[in-house]
């Protein structure tokens, strides 16, 4: 019988051209971040990028009802019978539990996009793999559709990227609320260092960038962050 223990990840994980995701857990010696994975005759290997393996025993029950895997989500996993963090020890058998969140894909915007439904609430941001993540609590009606949601970049305030969430799709009666991940493919340094000249890079191979999100809700500026994030070349 498993453990009892379960820990709460948002794992990214490549399943031939297809991605999941992970959070962070506040146990300081358990795996966090982003992982990566592969599906082999051994089962599901999932990388973290602090290092550790995480190998799920049970890979199909991560399969959705149509077959496939959605492209980033929020698990929660158990430790297998036996297994336990250990200092030094980098690679752990767990038994996928369920999915807490499924995150929402959406396009980055290379132009400015016009807002037509005001956000809610800015939630947080996480990072990883190229990704920005942002946590967010809107409007929706039947008409919604991920396709309404977009991230620009907007400005520059002391070196760091400021990013604009935008909910453009139309949301008449504003009488449901609902909280989503959403996931954009964060822009290659080139187009940053083209359009935004007064972003700062640091870090030991200058690779990464101080990023913020904003967003418009009825009466104020909302906001998030700033974060670190790493820019792919």
């Amino acid at each position: 019988m498993k453990n009892l223990k379960t820990w709460a990840f948002a794992m990214m994980i490549l399943f031939v051209g297809t991605t999941l995701t992970s959070c962070l857990n506040s146990d300081d010696s358990a795996p966090q971040g982003i992982a990566r994975g592969m599906l082999s005759a051994g089962g599901l290997y999932l990388y973290t990028d602090d290092g550790f393996t995480l190998n799920i025993q049970n890979p199909t029950a991560m399969k959705l009802t149509d077959g496939t895997y959605p492209d980033r989500v929020v698990i929660v996993f158990s430790m297998m019978d036996g297994e336990d963090f250990e200092s030094g020890k980098t690679k752990y058998n767990v038994n996928f539990d369920y999915y807490s969140s499924i995150m929402g894909m959406c396009e980055f915007s290379e132009e400015p996009v016009e807002q037509n439904t005001p956000i809610v609430a800015l939630k947080g941001l996480t990072s990883g793999q190229g990704y920005l993540d942002v946590w967010a609590r809107y409007y929706y009606d039947k008409e919604s559709a991920l396709s309404d949601f977009t991230l620009y970049a907007d400005r520059v305030e002391d070196g760091t990227l400021v990013f604009k969430f935008v909910q453009s799709g139309k949301v008449v009666n504003k009488y449901e609320e609902t909280d989503t991940a959403f996931s954009f493919d964060l822009p290659y340094r080139n187009y940053i260092e083209t359009e935004f000249p007064d972003v700062k890079f640091f870090g030991t191979t200058n690779d990464s960038i101080s990023v913020k999100v904003v967003a418009n809700d009825t009466g104020a500026e909302l906001s998030q962050g700033p974060i670190k994030v790493k820019i792919q070349y």
